[in-house]
C-alpha cells in the first residue's frame, strides 16, 4: 500500500512494490529529476524513481514523499521513500521490459545496492520475488549448437533448484528447441539418405576415372614392380598424390560447399529456382570433420584400382593384355541378383500400406526412409543387372547387322563385346545419372502433389470460411443471411454450408455407443465446391452426394467404422447429437473425406438441413470456390461489407504457397536439384576424359589403320578409336 507524506496521514494513493533491475538507468530516460542515490537520506528516506503514468495516476511529483506500508503478521511497518526522478523507456520494444510496461506504473524503482542493502537486510522477509531474464540471440542458436544450449538450460535449471530452492523457470526456450531439435534430427537423416546415391556416383566418378589413368600407367606400375618395387611403394606414390589433391580441396571445397548451400537455399522446385533471401550459412567443426571424411574416402577411391594393378609384374600383365579374364567380383557372387531382390522385397513391403505419403495435417513427407531407400537399390540393382547382359546384346546388334555395317561400325561393336570392362564402368555411371534424373524429377512432382493435396485436404475447398449469425436471446434462435448470396461477391463461383459437431453412434448390439465426428453438408452444393480425389472412396464424390441426397437421413461413413461394428450398406444406426436422439441410414462409405482424419477420429457425413431440423439451426462454416485470380482477402473484405460475419478465412491456394517456403521441403528439392546436376556433370567428365585418353592410347593403332588404307573419317569416329588393332587385321584380311 502506498500513502502521501506519511502513514499517519492516511492518505491511500493506491498499490505498489518496491524493486530494481539491473542496467535500469540504461533503458529510460527522465523527464524530471535525477537518478536515485544508493544511499539513504540524511533523514532515514530511500531514494526511488517512478514511472511517468505511474506518477499521474496517484497524483505525485518529482520531490514528493512516500510511504510503503509493508504488512507481516498484522503488524504495519512504514518504508519512508523520497521520489527523485520521473522515468520513460527509451525503446518500448526493446526485449528487456520482460513484463507489458503498465506493470512497471506500480514499481517504486530504487538502485540494486539500495534494494539489498537498505531493504532486504532491514526487512526480513520482505523480498517477495526474484527473477532472472535472459534474452538468447536467436541467430547464434544453430543446428550445430542447440544441443549445447539445452544442455545449458538443463544444467541452469537443476543449479538454480540446487542452490536457492523454490526456484522455477515460467519461461523458456526449451520446448522450442527440442522441437528444433527433433525436426533437425529427422531432416538429416532425410537429406543423408537422398544425399547417399550422389556421393556413390561422385565416388564412383573417382574411381572410374583413376582407373582410366591407371591403366594407362598399367604397364609402367608392372616395369616398378619387376625392378624390384612393392606393391606398398607403388600404392604410396599414389596416396601422395591423393594427399596432395585432399589437402588443396580440404582448402576450397568449404568454400564451394557454402556457395552450394546458398544454390539449395533458392531452390523452388526440382531445377526450378527463385529469388530468397541467403542462407546463414557457416563453416563449423562438424562441417570439417564431414570435410575430412570426405577426403578419406575419395583418397580410398582413387587408389583402389592402383591396388589390383600394383600386383603384377611386366610378364602377368602382358598375359592379361590381350583380353580381359574373369568378371568382376558382384557378377561372380551374383550381387546384382541379390540387391534387385531385396528391391523387390522393398516394393512388397510398401505396397502392403495403404498409402505411401500422408494427408494429416501433422503428416511428415518421407518420414520413412524406406520410401527412398527402395528406389535407390532398385535402379543400382537394375544398372548393374543391364551391365551383366550388356557385352550379349552388343554382340547380338553386331551379329545381326554384319553384312551391313561399315567397317567402323562393325569393328567397335565388336570391340566392345569382346573387352566390355573398359565400357561398362561409363556405361553405369550414365545410367545411374539418368536414373537419377528421372527419379529425382518423379519425387520432386509427387511430393508438390502431396504438399498441395494435404492443403487442400486440410482446408476442403479452396476458400474455408468460419461465419457466425445473429442469435435473438429471447426466442433462442439464429438467423443466417442466404448461402447462395455469398456468390453475388466478385471472385465467389459456388459456396457450401459446413457445420461441425460430435455425436454419438448407437449400434444395437455392437456394445457402448461410440463417439463420432459429425460433418453436415448440402449434397448439392459440397458436390460442386468440395476437394475430392478418386483414392478417396469406391464412388466418386457426385454418387456419394447423390445417394445421400435420395435419402434425408441418408449418412455416409468412415470404412473404418463399417468395418468395426460389422455394418453395411442400408443398415440403420441412432446418433445422439445434443442429447436429440436422430435415426440414420448408411448409404455410402468413404476412406477419406476432406477436413476429417480418418487414423484419429470415426466420422459421418450427413444431410445439413435434416440435422438442423432435428438439433436445430446454429453457426456454420463455409467452404467456396473462388477464382484465382481475385486476391481471398479481397473476397473476405466485401463479405464483411454485405454483413457476413466472417471471424476466420483459410485460402488453400495462399496456404500452399507458404508451405514452398518450408526448410524441409527447400532441402529435400535442392539435394535432388544438385545431386542431378553434379552426377550430369561427372558423367560428361568422365566421358571427356574417357575420349581423351583413349585417343592417346588409340594414337599409334590409328596411324597403322590409316596407313592400311581406312579413310580419316572412318577411324576418327568414336567408335573407331575403340578398335582392337590386332582384330583389326584380321577382319581387313578377311575383307
Amino acid at each position: 500500500m502506498l500513502f502521501r507524506s506519511s502513514l499517519q496521514g492516511r492518505e491511500f494513493a493506491g498499490y505498489g512494490y518496491i524493486a530494481f533491475i539491473r542496467d535500469f538507468e540504461t533503458k529510460i530516460k527522465l523527464l524530471a529529476g535525477r537518478l536515485p542515490n544508493p544511499e539513504p537520506l540524511p533523514n532515514g528516506d530511500l531514494e526511488a524513481m517512478m514511472a511517468t503514468a505511474g506518477l499521474d495516476e496517484i497524483g505525485l511529483d518529482v520531490g514528493d514523499r512516500i510511504v510503503v506500508v509493508w504488512e507481516k503478521q498484522g503488524k504495519l511497518t512504514p518504508i519512508n521513500i523520497t521520489i527523485t526522478g520521473r522515468w520513460y523507456p527509451r525503446d518500448t520494444t526493446d526485449p528487456y521490459w520482460f513484463y507489458q510496461l503498465d506493470y512497471f506504473n506500480n514499481a517504486i524503482m530504487v538502485s540494486e545496492k539500495t534494494f539489498l542493502g537498505h531493504v532486504a537486510k532491514t526487512y526480513e522477509g520482505i523480498p517477495h520475488e526474484f527473477a532472472w531474464f535472459m534474452v538468447f540471440d536467436v541467430k547464434s542458436i544453430r543446428s550445430d549448437n542447440v544441443a549445447r544450449v539445452l544442455d545449458g538450460i538443463n544444467e541452469l535449471r537443476s543449479r538454480t533448484a540446487t542452490l536457492l530452492g523454490n526456484v522455477r523457470m515460467e519461461l523458456s526456450p526449451e520446448t522450442i528447441l527440442q522441437d528444433y531439435e527433433t525436426k533437425l534430427f529427422f531432416l538429416k537423416i532425410l537429406l543423408f539418405v537422398l544425399s547417399v546415391p550422389v556421393i556413390g556416383i561422385v565416388l564412383y566418378y573417382i574411381t572410374i576415372s583413376a582407373g582410366m589413368i591407371v591403366d594407362r600407367q598399367r604397364n609402367e606400375i608392372a616395369i616398378l614392380k619387376s625392378r624390384g618395387a612393392s606393391t606398398f611403394q607403388v600404392l604410396g606414390i599414389y596416396l601422395v598424390e591423393g594427399a596432395i589433391f585432399g589437402g588443396f580441396a580440404l582448402v576450397v571445397g568449404p568454400i564451394l560447399g557454402m556457395s552450394v548451400a546458398q544454390f539449395i537455399g533458392r531452390t523452388y522446385t526440382f531445377l526450378v529456382f527463385t529469388n530468397r533471401e541467403a542462407l546463414p550459412v557457416h563453416v563449423t567443426q562438424q562441417t570439417m570433420q564431414f570435410a575430412t571424411g570426405a577426403i578419406v574416402l575419395s583418397v580410398a577411391a582413387l587408389i583402389a584400382p592402383a591396388v589390383g594393378a600394383a600386383r603384377y609384374s611386366i610378364v602377368a600383365f602382358k598375359q592379361e593384355a590381350g583380353r580381359s579374364g574373369r568378371g568382376p567380383f558382384w557378377q561372380r557372387w551374383f550381387l546384382d541378383f541379390a540387391l534387385l531382390g531385396v528391391a523387390g522385397y522393398g516394393y512388397y513391403m510398401l505396397s502392403q500400406r495403404q498409402s505411401i505419403l500422408t494427408l494429416g495435417a501433422a503428416g511428415d513427407v518421407f518420414s520413412d526412409p524406406l520410401l527412398l531407400v527402395v528406389p535407390w537399390v532398385f535402379i543400382f540393382a537394375a544398372a548393374l543387372v543391364f551391365l551383366r547382359f550388356f557385352p550379349f546384346l552388343i554382340e547380338g546388334i553386331s551379329r545381326a547387322g554384319s553384312r551391313v555395317y561399315g567397317v567402323s561400325i562393325l569393328l567397335g561393336l565388336r570391340q566392345i563385346s569382346r573387352m566390355p570392362g573398359q565400357y561398362t564402368r561409363l556405361v553405369l555411371l550414365l545410367t545411374l545419372t539418368l536414373a537419377l534424373g528421372t527419379f529425382a524429377a518423379s519425387v520432386a512432382k509427387t511430393l508438390d502433389r502431396n504438399y498441395n493435396d494435404r492443403v487442400m485436404y486440410q482446408t476442403g475447398s479452396d476458400l474455408a470460411l468460419v461465419e457466425s449469425g445473429n442469435y435473438d436471446e429471447v426466442s433462442e434462435t439464429w438467423s443466417f443471411q442466404p448461402v447462395v448470396e455469398h456468390t453475388q461477391v466478385k471472385g465467389v463461383q459456388a459456396v457450401a454450408r459446413i457445420w461441425r459437431g460430435v455425436g454419438n453412434a448407437n449400434v444395437t448390439g455392437r456394445g457402448r455407443p461410440q463417439e463420432v465426428k459429425i460433418l453436415g453438408v448440402d449434397p448439392p452444393d459440397i458436390a460442386r465446391v468440395g476437394w475430392w480425389r478418386e483414392d478417396f472412396a469406391p464412388d466418386s464424390l457426385v454418387s456419394l452426394m447423390n445417394a445421400m441426397g435420395g435419402n434425408e437421413k441418408g449418412a455416409i461413413v468412415d470404412a473404418k467404422f463399417l468395418t468395426d461394428f460389422r455394418l453395411k450398406i442400408g443398415d440403420a444406426i441412432v446418433v445422439t447429437i445434443r442429447q436429440k436422439p436422430i435415426d440414420l441410414i448408411i448409404v455410402g462409405s468413404v476412406t477419406y473425406f476432406p477436413s476429417l482424419w480418418p487414423d484419429t477420429d470415426r466420422f459421418m457425413i450427413t444431410n445439413l438441413d435434416y440435422l438442423f431440423d432435428q438439433v436445430g439451426e446454429t453457426p456454420y462454416d463455409v467452404w467456396a470456390k473462388t477464382d484465382p485470380e481475385v486476391p481471398w482477402r479481397e473476397i473476405v473484405d466485401q463479405l464483411r461489407d454485405k454483413d457476413f460475419l466472417v471471424s476466420r478465412a483459410t485460402d488453400a491456394r495462399e496456404t500452399a504457397l507458404r508451405l514452398r517456403d518450408d526448410p524441409g521441403r527447400t532441402g529435400i528439392f535442392g539435394i535432388l536439384t544438385v545431386g542431378f546436376l553434379v552426377a550430369a556433370m561427372l558423367t560428361v567428365l568422365g566421358f571427356m576424359l574417357y575420349s581423351f585418353l583413349s585417343a592417346k592410347r588409340r594414337m599409334q593403332q590409328l596411324g597403322i589403320l590409316r596407313a592400311m588404307g581406312l579413310r580419316s573419317e572412318e577411324h576418327t569416329s568414336e567408335l573407331q578409336s575403340r578398335v582392337d588393332i590386332s582384330y583389326a587385321v584380321f577382319c581387313l584380311k578377311k575383307k
